[in-house]
């Protein structure tokens, strides 16, 4: 019942929407706005969506608009009132623009080495007494937000399945402040993004973040374990873009990723090295461990919750 009671007011709230958008979308008049998720600084997100911006133009002839973000709830909410037309989302900021505004996910982002998923990793200091995940039970443990899947979601299916409780947890607010905490002794452990080691063995999880401040982090803290893999963040499109457009701008986003400038860009604003397509279901495994762990995706996002029981219903007015 709350399901169906759920989509209903989803349904009403979309068709109340109205973006005061006319014309033509690539025209401009009206351009397809691109969103740029906020995980990177205004500067690095300002430069490599001008970069972005120009590739596209030239290759689809649509006009493209960059519109930098500071919140995935403003790029949802604004898919749902058709103001953005295709956005960069991480995995969870995906899931709620899928429930709120029915987008579409049709490239999935590809890390080294190759990657089209990506995993957890808990940190603890080497010297500490904690040497099994059973070692974490009674230990005060530093999430990174409520954003993030390896820094929150999974950490919580992780400590479910392992049966831990803790004595305390909090959240440090990004995955490098973690890893600083469980170095100076703030936290007993960590929950952050896991990487492979370079080729040469060097380390390049979240641990480097925070090299430049304690040298031989990489030594003092270790990683005692990694959680599931989960599929990475998607390039999200609005339900009813035409799909002579869609197929233009994928197109152009794949090809962008193949050119020196494009993997450059792409590096600088979110660490990807590429695209592969992907498709909905493929974020099926992430809504089974979001229910399994009492959660909503609404819940799972910062002012998710505010805005659907504020900004939706209050749609309906």
């Amino acid at each position: 019942m709350r399901l169906k009671n759920i989509s209903l007011i989803l349904l009403l709230f979309l068709a109340a929407g109205c973006s005061g958008r006319k014309g033509e979308v690539g025209t401009s008049a009206n351009p397809v706005r691109f969103y740029l998720m906020p995980l990177k600084s205004n500067e690095t997100v300002e430069k490599n969506a001008f970069l972005l911006k120009n590739f596209l133009q030239e290759k689809t002839g649509l006009v493209i608009e960059t519109v930098p973000t500071a919140d995935f709830v403003t790029i949802v909410k604004d898919f749902g009132q058709k103001k953005t037309d295709v956005a960069f989302m991480n995995t969870l900021g995906y899931l709620l623009a899928r429930d709120y505004a029915k987008v579409e996910a049709s490239l999935r982002y590809v890390y080294a080495p190759q990657q089209s998923y990506y995993q957890g990793e808990v940190l603890v200091r080497a010297d500490a007494h904690i040497k099994t995940p059973a070692d974490l039970n009674g230990k005060k443990i530093a999430f990174v937000d409520v954003y993030s899947t390896t820094g929150y979601l999974y950490a919580l299916d992780y400590l479910k399945e392992k049966g831990i409780k803790l004595k305390e947890k909090y959240f440090a607010g990004s995955h490098y402040q973690a890893a600083a905490d469980v170095y100076t002794g703030k936290a007993d452990a960590a929950f952050v993004y896991y990487a492979s080691p370079a080729p040469d063995g060097s380390a390049t999880d979240a641990r480097i973040g925070v090299v430049d401040l304690y040298p031989d982090v990489v030594r003092k803290v270790a990683i005692l374990d990694i959680t599931k893999q989960m599929p990475t963040g998607a390039i999200a499109l609005r339900r009813n873009l035409s799909p002579e457009v869609k197929t233009k701008l994928v197109t152009a986003l794949q090809e962008f990723a193949t050119t020196d400038l494009g993997k450059t860009s792409l590096r600088e604003l979110y660490n990807i090295e590429g695209f592969i397509p992907t498709s909905d279901e493929d974020y099926d495994e992430v809504r089974r461990i979001v229910s399994k762990n009492g959660k909503t995706v609404q819940e799972m996002i910062p002012g998710g919750e505010p805005y659907y029981k504020t900004s939706i219903i209050a749609g309906l007015e």
